[in-house]
């Protein structure tokens, strides 16, 4: 599945009347040729958002996409982050193949989407050891160290924070 992340027709509409409409199925028309072509794998569906309170989805509507629903009004901040805007958009959606939903809703892929398929990554070999052998971090830390905070803000016992310390630097994060 790709994204429409952007699409403007800055013509007037009066002169040049379904400009939108034939350009998006134009592009659609090539887009998974183009994508294998590019990426070397095909794409079966494509996605965009549209803000409601700007435009109704006219174009997208006519050319034969699909209006799911509404996002929950976040935006990406981040690549993992997300943060509330208060403006939900419309997702919009066309299979470029007739069967494509059914396609990816099945248990394995069609023999024509298979080859593209990227392998799981290699299992790691797990660390197998007997449970009687493995002891609690929070029971290795000693009892009788001195707690350095103050009286004020004590949410947690203090060998419970030396465990998440401990087990922050074996991540490998830089303490300041």
């Amino acid at each position: 599945m790709a994204n429409n992340a952007r699409f403007c027709i800055l013509a007037d509409p009066h002169q040049l009347p379904n400009l939108a409409t034939r350009a998006l199925a134009l592009c659609c028309a090539r887009l998974s040729d183009d994508w294998l072509a590019r990426w070397e794998h095909p794409i079966v569906a494509v996605e965009s958002f549209v803000d409601g309170q700007l435009f109704r989805g006219t174009a997208y509507k006519a050319a034969g996409w699909t209006r799911l629903d509404d996002t929950s009004g976040y935006a990406r901040v981040a690549e993992d982050f997300y943060e509330r805007h208060e403006r939900p958009k419309q997702l919009w959606v066309r299979a470029l193949d007739a069967k494509a939903f059914r396609l990816l809703c099945g248990q394995t892929l069609p023999p024509t989407l298979a080859g593209f398929e990227k392998p799981p990554p290699p299992q790691r070999q797990r660390w197998q050891l007997p449970p009687r052998r493995l002891v609690s971090l929070v029971d290795k830390l000693p009892n009788d160290m001195p707690d350095p905070r103050g009286c004020q803000g004590r949410w947690h016992r203090w060998r419970t924070v030396l465990a998440i310390i401990v087990l922050a630097k074996l991540c490998g994060v830089q303490m300041v």
